[in-house]
């Protein structure tokens, strides 16, 4: 097993309060785990690979989302507290999904990488079905998700209102976990 660590969208414009997307509070308390990942992915000789939102102007994807991560913009920056390594892969994206049109593919089959662990927080509306957010994987994918952050995907809607109407921190306080596979 070979694994790598791909951190996804920490960038200005979602990280920063006030930025174009700005994806929430969680931002701040999700970056002192990323760093931690990335230490870790690092002492163990794994590949960091960082996909990035980096648009052009009238960008189709503006068309769903507000104009956001300009290319050569500041918000459209990877966050200085998760500053890339000289030995780092960065990766532009100009689609929401990094895992079509973009080098990811070829950057990790060249490191001969069969396992990824993802990093960051933007999130799918919950109700989404996994095989949306996994259709550009390039193989089979199993998930484990110990809900620490705000990344969720695949609840039904009656599922997710029930939580909703239980506990606030339920999706980010550790005590639900869900497994999740496209294969």
């Amino acid at each position: 097993m070979k694994r790598a660590l791909v951190v996804v969208d920490m960038i200005e414009d979602f990280v920063r309060e006030g930025g174009a997307l700005y994806c929430g509070p969680s931002m701040a308390r999700i970056l002192p785990v990323i760093q931690r990942e990335i230490a870790r992915s690092r002492d163990a000789k794994e590949p960091v690979v960082y996909l990035t939102d980096n648009h052009l102007p009238g960008d189709a994807e503006f068309q769903i989302f507000p104009p956001h991560a300009l290319v050569g913009t500041r918000g459209a920056e990877i966050v200085p507290e998760l500053t890339p390594a000289k030995d780092d892969v960065v990766i532009p994206k100009r689609r929401y999904s990094g895992f079509f049109g973009t080098d990811l593919d070829i950057t990790l089959r060249e490191r001969g990488v069969d396992t990824l662990r993802l990093v960051g927080d933007c999130t799918w509306p919950a109700t989404t079905p996994f095989s949306t957010t996994a259709s550009y994987f390039p193989a089979p994918v199993v998930t484990l998700r110990t809900l620490k952050s705000d990344v969720v995907v695949g609840i039904d809607e009656a599922t997710l209102t029930e939580l909703d109407t239980g506990e606030d921190s339920w999706r980010t306080n550790g005590t639900h976990g869900m497994i999740q596979a496209r294969l």
